[in-house]
């Protein structure tokens, strides 16, 4: 589970990451839309994300299967 993780992360980081370089060309509503994105989770302490993720994705926590 945690190279599921491990891997998605990446993937997500490398499809960001061309859209999150190019946000001055894209336009001031693109680089607002992406600034307040980043302030929003940078704002949550990473245990709360990790609690909520962990709530959402509930499978890879039930050991009784």
């Amino acid at each position: 589970m945690s190279i599921f993780v491990g891997l998605t992360a990446a993937l997500f980081a490398t499809l960001i990451a061309p859209c999150w370089g190019a946000r001055g060309l894209l336009g001031r509503k693109v680089n607002d839309f992406l600034e307040w994105f980043y302030n929003i989770f940078t704002s949550i302490p990473y245990i709360l994300l990790i609690l909520a993720f962990a709530a959402v994705f509930k499978r890879g926590l039930d050991t009784s299967s």
